[in-house]
């Protein structure tokens, strides 16, 4: 009876996701794997065939209210708790019997320790507050252990992994916090050619309303990878530079959505002399976070100001925190 239900509610929460999808807007189509598991919580507790049907759409619409309106990152503000997932695969793992690991791992905390140390800094400079809840020594629940069988450096099934080991609303609700942060951490080598990136959500793509799946984002850290013969290692900047990509602060030395050509051409030029580099521009291997300049352009991308000078003077996009105020 259970396995009915449970295949019911993923049928209906489909449809609850199809029906949040405009009929023209070039979206994705809905996560069936994120849809399963939102089905077997529920199904967990809910039985009466005559309630699956209300229950499911109630359920899902909590859930995309947790994340909304721009993803379970949220605002830079308040309280953040970040659950820090080690990912193992088919292509690297987590060893936690080895000394190595375990030393690794403590790198690990050390290193995102400083970026959010870093990243509470750059708020306090315009006055507002932030506080990261991170510490997985302290509080075990903040992080898990994941084994899949597929590669773990790429993107696949992310989403689906991180909502099912804990998702946005049970950690705010746990943690009482704002917003929440998915860190994924692979055990990469040096054999591995995938750079760390985020899956950030962007309201702009995503058109009208969006689906659970759209709202999930997370942070994936490969910890080290080769790049031109070259042999690179996370750091601290590292983390800093692809958290910043949940709050929705673009890359500065390319063009993109919100960043024109004349701009990043513009941070080429300026960046070629400048001693510190801008932590959305690069980060320099071996140097620390602190190292790294955190700009206008930054802390208007990230919510922290609503204006900046070089977003007229060269045409840049809109921030998607000053679109949430508009709305």
């Amino acid at each position: 009876m259970k396995r009915i239900v449970s295949w019911i509610l993923t049928a209906v929460i489909l449809v609850c996701c199809a029906g949040c999808t405009p009929e023209s807007g070039g979206t994705e189509e809905p996560d069936s794997g994120i849809a399963m598991l939102v089905a077997e919580q529920i199904s967990n507790g809910a039985v009466c065939a005559l309630d699956t049907l209300q229950t499911a759409r109630e359920e899902y619409e909590k859930e995309v209210e947790a994340c909304s309106p721009l993803g379970n990152a949220g605002e830079l503000e308040g309280r953040i708790a970040v659950f820090t997932i080690f990912a193992s695969g088919s292509d690297y793992s987590w060893d936690f019997s080895m000394q190595e690991d375990l030393d690794q791992r403590a790198k690990c905390l050390k290193d995102l320790s400083e970026a959010l140390a870093y990243l509470a800094d750059q708020t306090a400079r315009y006055g507002k507050n932030v506080e990261f809840l991170y510490d997985w020594e302290e509080d075990p629940g903040l992080a898990a252990e994941y084994s899949a069988k597929h590669p773990m450096a790429n993107t696949a099934a992310s989403k689906e992994i991180a909502y099912g080991l804990a998702t946005p609303r049970q950690l705010k609700e746990t943690y009482g916090a704002d917003g929440v942060i998915y860190l994924f951490i692979v055990n990469t080598d040096y054999e591995n050619t995938k750079k760390s990136h985020a899956n950030s959500y962007e309201p702009g793509k995503a058109g009208g309303e969006a689906t659970l799946p759209d709202l999930i984002e997370y942070v994936k850290i490969n910890l080290r990878y080769s790049y031109d013969s070259e042999r690179r290692d996370a750091q601290s900047s590292t983390y800093a530079h692809e958290i910043l990509h949940l709050f929705g602060v673009p890359d500065l030395y390319e063009a993109g959505t919100l960043i024109t050509q004349e701009y990043a051409d513009h941070m080429q030029a300026v960046m070629s002399t400048a001693y510190y580099p801008d932590i959305m521009y690069g980060v320099v291997t071996g140097w620390s976070v602190r190292n790294h300049m955190f700009s206008e352009v930054d802390a208007y991308y990230a919510g922290l100001t609503d204006t900046c000078a070089d977003v007229e003077k060269y045409g840049l996009g809109k921030s998607q925190h000053i679109e949430t105020d508009q709305d």
